[in-house]
């Protein structure tokens, strides 16, 4: 990423890059060794029904397919006689993404009604030890859409239902006295296991953001979707009872990536109204598509809709990566919409190098452990740490790890958890610790659930970064919560998982023009505010360092130059060798350097060049330099980022002929910007992707402007 700061008026341009880019004393102290693991610890997979072969009933209407979104739309049977009741009742096999051996939850969902009330749904699951299916859960459903929901979390009975080729086997059984239809509008089979794939990643998104459709706002803002903490978005229902908005999240991974997508939503109603209608935008048909519908009452509901399906993520995901996301209902009288929580949460494979660490540190703020410890941390395997509340019924534990990645190159920092609570608590608070300000940030507040969920937390600001991995490496993290009277605690697993690339998170600086000694006062009041305020990685001052090429001058830049704290980089300009210098260019290489020469910083490439003669005159660079520039790129490769600074920019003479000439030399390589001066005024352009830039000058402007760089390692 490339963001440009000019002094006094700020200039915030990015670029992605083809390639890449309280103190609390403590009571309890677990310590194990940090542990570099091999694969993030757990991924969460969706599987849909395929076929539908009966066995009892037909399918009068409708296919698998309406089973894929619970939008009301339905796969219809009619039942038959089993010879003792009617039944509809069908089975499907389902290949899963893992072996029995890693998968640690599994979680079948189905949404059905019938046409008569008192009807019972089985769901059974083919048993490949006792070669049998086994009935796994029972539950009454009437002829309004019932959710029945199994889940289990016992990995040697998960595997009993997994077949040595990963195949699971599901049969769905309704019953009724009387004869009936019914009315399957949704069955999604969800698996979480620990991934055996080296580049998996998750990436959690909150959602900030709405646009009002229907209603007025009457507390807060979208702001108030980032965390499912019971503090609300709310919206009052239009004049004609109706309330309707959407959000859009733009994500940092390519669809292409993207193996599982998971939408949550928290809220409730003032009162009770029609459903509410969850939908994402098709970007196929460009349409909304609803994929979630659930009741609207004054309970708070948690909806979470998930798919893994390659075709849904396409047509979900926009090719630049957006995500939509629209929430509609209706009723007979006005209400409130109370929105508390909005998450897009992906699991993807990266392009990027990855690690996952385990904790090497367990401490407790509050608490007591009952059982476990922290090596209990470095799996997700149900195998967990118990903590009781202390006293003031409290529990907060404290982990840390030390990473062996530089920070500098780290794109993405992940922390995930997964937790749950005996019964029900305040808030959690999901935080880590800043070392900059000495204090804990918290990044995630999240209601507790007597069932286990993942907790993440995502930062994808490189630079944000430095705040939370000290120079060494450490990262801590915290969570916090309390109750009105006694609780447990159970944490399964605690993982810092890191995307890194071959390009770090630096800023340089860039003055041009400080033609001295006109300007040395403003060059040195300028050096005064990098040495003490901007601490750049270095400094390019791209030519016109002088105003006539004189030897005076020249002494002059380089006694100002010396001033600076780190490597300056200096190239000519036309001051400096054409106008007023006999000497020319010889001067520049004694007194100077090179006239044109490439360097390398944190995994990008510079190249500094000679515009002063040829380019300005001739409108080219000449063919001894670009035979130079020709040889040097070769040993670049074609990914790695470049920058070229030159003092001329090709806004000169409308320069096409030398624009097409250098383009056509670098089209193979990796070049992101090209960075200028010259024009004594800032402008810049942006074309196919690279930047072409030049800065104002130096010399007798006093506003003293200059601007400085940040590279990050964005793709």
């Amino acid at each position: 990423m490339f963001i440009l700061n000019k002094k006094l008026i700020s200039y915030f341009l990015m670029l992605m890059f083809i390639a890449l880019l309280i103190s609390i004393a403590a009571v309890s102290v677990n310590v194990a060794q940090a542990a570099a693991l091999n694969y993030l610890t757990e991924t969460t997979h969706s599987v849909l029904i395929g076929t539908v072969n009966t066995i009892y009933g037909a399918v009068t209407s409708g296919s698998s397919n309406f089973l894929r979104t619970k939008n009301q739309g339905y796969m219809v049977m009619s039942s038959a006689s089993n010879g003792t009741e009617q039944e509809t009742s069908f089975w499907s096999e389902i290949t899963l993404d893992s072996v029995d051996t890693y998968i640690m939850s599994l979680k079948i969902d189905v949404a059905a009604k019938t046409s008569i009330s008192n009807s019972t749904q089985k769901i059974y699951l083919y048993n490949y030890d006792t070669s049998a299916y086994e009935e796994v859960k029972s539950s009454s459903i009437n002829t309004s859409d019932t959710d029945v929901v199994y889940l289990n979390e016992v990995n040697s009975t998960i595997a009993k239902y997994v077949s040595a080729t990963n195949l699971l086997k599901i049969k769905i059984v309704v019953t009724n006295t009387s004869s009936f239809t019914a009315s399957f509008d949704y069955v999604n089979i969800i698996y979480e296991y620990q991934p055996q794939v080296s580049n998996r990643v998750v990436c959690t998104y909150n959602v900030d953001n709405a646009t009002l459709e229907e209603g007025t706002i009457s507390a807060n803002n979208a702001i108030y979707l980032k965390d499912r903490d019971a503090s609300y978005f709310s919206v009052d229902s239009s004049a004609s009872n109706k309330v309707a908005w959407n959000s859009i999240v733009t994500m940092d991974q390519p669809r292409s990536q993207i193996k599982t997508l998971i939408i949550t939503y928290s809220g409730k109603y003032s009162t009770s109204c029609n459903n509410s209608w969850l939908s994402l935008w098709n970007y196929e048909t460009g349409n909304w598509e609803v994929i979630y519908n659930f009741v609207s009452n004054t309970s708070t509901a948690i909806v979470r809709w998930l798919t893994s399906d390659p075709a849904y993520i396409n047509k979900f995901v926009s090719e630049f990566n957006d995500v939509k996301v629209r929430l509609y209902n209706s009723a007979s009288a006005s209400f409130t919409r109370d929105a508390d929580y909005l998450n897009v949460t992906i699991y993807y494979d990266t392009s990027n190098s990855v690690k996952s660490f385990s904790p090497d540190t367990l401490e407790l703020d509050y608490g007591t452990i009952s059982s476990g410890g922290v090596t209990n941390l470095s799996a997700f395997d149900n195998s967990s740490v118990v903590i009781n509340s202390d006293a003031a019924n409290k529990i907060a534990w404290k982990c840390q790890t030390t990473i062996d990645v530089d920070r500098q190159y780290i794109k993405f920092l992940t922390v995930m958890t997964r937790v749950k609570v005996n019964t029900a608590t305040n808030s959690q608070y999901f935080s880590l610790w800043n070392n900059s300000t000495s204090s804990w940030n918290v990044f995630r507040t999240h209601t507790s659930s007597t069932n286990n969920e993942n907790l993440i937390m995502t930062l994808t600001d490189p630079e944000g970064l430095y705040k939370y991995i000290s120079s060494s490496g450490v990262i801590k993290a915290r969570l916090y919560n309390s109750a009105s009277s006694a609780f447990t605690r159970t944490t399964d697993v605690l993982t810092f998982c890191i995307e890194y690339g071959t390009v770090g998170t630096f800023e340089f600086a860039h003055l041009s023009d400080v033609h001295e000694l006109i300007g040395s006062d403003n060059f040195k009041a300028i050096i005064n505010e990098l040495n003490n305020s901007i601490y750049p990685a270095f400094t390019a001052v791209t030519g016109d360092i002088t105003d006539h090429g004189t030897h005076v001058q020249y002494d002059q830049y380089i006694t100002d130059k010396a001033l600076i704290n780190g490597t300056v980089y200096t190239g000519p300009g036309n001051h400096d060798v054409r106008w007023w210098n006999a000497n020319g260019k010889n001067d520049w290489k004694t007194k100077i350097g090179d006239l044109y020469y490439s360097f390398d910083y944190s995994g990008v490439h510079f190249v500094m060049m000679d515009s002063t003669v040829n380019l300005e005159l001739d409108e080219k660079f000449g063919k001894a330099q670009l035979s130079w520039l020709s040889n040097d790129l070769s040993s670049v490769g074609t990914s790695k980022p470049i920058v070229i600074f030159a003092h001329h920019p090709f806004k000169i003479h409308d320069n096409v002929t030398g624009k097409a000439e250098l383009l056509d030399l670098v089209k193979n390589y990796n070049v992101v910007a090209f960075i200028s001066g010259h024009q004594h005024y800032y402008g810049y352009t942006i074309e196919n992707g690279v930047l072409w830039e030049y800065i104002t000058y130096i010399k007798d402007n006093t506003s003293q402007e200059y601007t400085t760089v940040k590279i990050t390692p964005n793709d």
